[in-house]
């Protein structure tokens, strides 16, 4: 199986939260322009999830 790359959008924090809680390391970023979004590892999925 390829990994492949996913951009998951939330409209709500709570949203937001409840993805963040299910991914293994995830780590916070912030473009340069102000949007935030995380890099993680969602288990049993394969390849890096980004998410804001």
């Amino acid at each position: 199986m390829t990994n492949g790359l996913v951009v998951i959008l939330t409209a709500f924090n709570l949203e937001y939260e409840a993805v963040r809680r299910r991914l293994v390391d995830p780590r916070m970023h912030r473009h340069e322009r102000g949007t935030r979004f995380d890099i993680g590892t969602l288990p049993g999925a394969g390849g890096a999830w980004h998410w804001g």
